[in-house]
């Protein structure tokens, strides 16, 4: 290995020399060493999050594609909304505001006012009370848990109807499906999870 100039220098004392020699090879170093900044700054996995990040704007370009208009030749939108086990099919289409719930009207299927206001929430936020004819059919479930499918089938419906839609009924959470359900039973249980009462005799 071949000895530095500025050391030779140094071994044959003379120090000046040495001291010059070495500030020269210094700067030359400098010259190839990152900025401090440039070192705080430098991120070991930023490359792979823009690799990331690509691969994410693709797929939100594709999913914003395949949102298209879904409406059949009659000028009808469909639904299907789950709550529980409550399942509900959604026929939308342009009207004066009539809503039909298994054949009935849905002021009658759903007498309770708290019901009739989940059945109606999709079209409040959309800014569409008055202005579609809903019908749907709703199978399996408690009244609570049909007219919660009905707001989920509704809401489906509007985003196939119009998929400008899609962010204000997702803002408030219409499209998404509410996946809570009771916990089932088990064995040696009184219910899911509750006892026995324990009696020592």
């Amino acid at each position: 290995m071949k000895t530095p100039d500025w050391q030779e220098a140094m071994d044959a004392g003379q120090w000046d020399v040495a001291w010059e020699r070495l500030h020269g090879q210094a700067q030359a170093l400098e010259s190839s060493v990152p900025t401090l900044e440039d070192v705080l700054d430098w991120d070991p996995d930023d490359e792979e999050k823009q690799i990331r990040r690509r691969k994410e704007l693709e797929y939100q370009d594709q999913q914003a594609k395949s949102r298209v208009r879904a409406v059949s030749e009659q000028g009808i939108a469909h639904g299907v909304g789950r709550r529980k086990t409550a399942v509900s099919r959604v026929w939308l289409r342009e009207g004066s505001g009539h809503i039909m719930v298994n054949k009935k009207p849905f002021d009658m299927y759903f007498p309770d006012i708290l019901r009739r206001n989940d059945v109606l929430t999709p079209l409040v936020v959309a800014d569409s009370l008055g202005k579609f004819d809903v019908a749907a059919i709703v199978e399996g479930g408690g009244v609570m848990a049909q007219a919660q499918a009905c707001r989920h089938g509704i809401a489906k419906a509007l985003q196939h109807w119009e998929p400008e839609l899609r962010g204000v009924l997702k803002e408030n959470g219409l499209l998404s499906r509410d996946a809570r359900i009771v916990e089932r039973k088990k064995p040696g249980r009184r219910k899911a999870r509750a006892s026995w009462p324990w009696v020592k005799r």
